[in-house]
């Protein structure tokens, strides 16, 4: 109940907060990090000039895994592969597991086409590169089976999840991720975590007080 939690208005809210230690410019370097890891060129470059902070990072070489990204999340996944090679082709020749992803995600565009063609490309694709990394890796044949199931499987309307934007915005993630591991470089932001700690505080706090909040409509909470 209202009654039981003290209010707090914008002006009485702010002046608590003064009273506590916010350092901006690590934040500002945790957003920068963020940035930097994701592959916002643009972005880490105008906050760059607005904050005065250094993103400790080769703005090109950000530019190619935005590229990268980019060719990923749009399907195009022989481009992306291209692309990797030519920033470093040991990424690829180190890490099967990695190659076979983006194939198994070549296969998945093949499926998604749906026309007569796309289905004997898939298949043949799937014959001819995947199978023979199955019989090496036979942990690799139930992902293969699965985007297989696609072609035979009778859909109920719903679009499976294989071929969701987000299956492509996961592997591109996942590819950012090794690319930076490959060069050494952090591939996790710390930024995303704080956010959530802030919102999990958000709500707790919400349970005692009503006051404004800059995640969560808690203040409304009765």
């Amino acid at each position: 109940m209202n009654e039981l939690k003290k209010v707090y208005n914008e002006t009485e809210w702010n002046k608590d907060l003064k009273g506590m230690s916010l350092n901006k410019q690590k934040l500002n370097e945790m957003v920068m990090e963020y940035l930097v890891i994701e592959g916002f060129q643009d972005v880490a470059h105008k906050f760059a000039l607005e904050t005065g902070i250094d993103p400790k990072a080769d703005m090109e070489a950000i530019q190619r895994r935005m590229e990268i990204r980019t060719s990923i999340e749009s399907g195009n996944i022989q481009e992306a592969i291209y692309s990797i090679n030519e920033l470093d082709a040991e990424i690829l020749d180190t890490n099967p597991d990695v190659y076979f992803k983006l194939q198994l995600q070549i296969l998945i565009e093949l499926v998604r086409n749906g026309t007569a063609d796309g289905v004997k490309e898939a298949l043949q694709f799937a014959r001819t590169e995947l199978a023979p990394r199955c019989f090496d890796n036979p942990e690799y044949l139930s992902g293969v089976e699965e985007v297989m199931g696609l072609l035979v499987t009778p859909q109920d309307g719903r679009q499976p999840e294989l071929l969701h934007f987000s299956q492509r915005q996961n592997l591109a993630s996942y590819i950012n991720s090794v690319i930076l591991s490959s060069q050494g470089k952090e591939n996790k932001s710390k930024l995303p975590h704080m956010v959530k700690s802030l919102v999990w505080s958000e709500l707790r706090l919400s349970e005692k007080a009503i006051y404004p909040t800059l995640f969560s409509d808690t203040s409304m909470q009765s």
